[in-house]
């Protein structure tokens, strides 16, 4: 690791939808490092109904 932050990290997101638009997915992956920690989140709205979201935090193997 070439930072000594704690708070350094990395992430990644992907947004999906279908041609309507009734239908909507945001998709989201985090690497906390020096924290030896990951997150992961999910958030589904759709058209008329209240959104939906699931999110994940793990903690990371520090074996070499």
């Amino acid at each position: 690791m070439a930072s000594t932050d704690r708070n350094f990290h990395g992430r990644n997101y992907f947004n999906a939808h279908d041609r309507t638009g009734d239908v909507y997915l945001i998709s989201g992956f985090g690497v906390y490092p020096n924290l030896s920690a990951a997150r992961t989140l999910s958030w589904t709205p759709k058209r008329g109904r209240p959104p939906r979201s699931l999110g994940f935090v793990g903690w990371m193997d520090r074996a070499p």
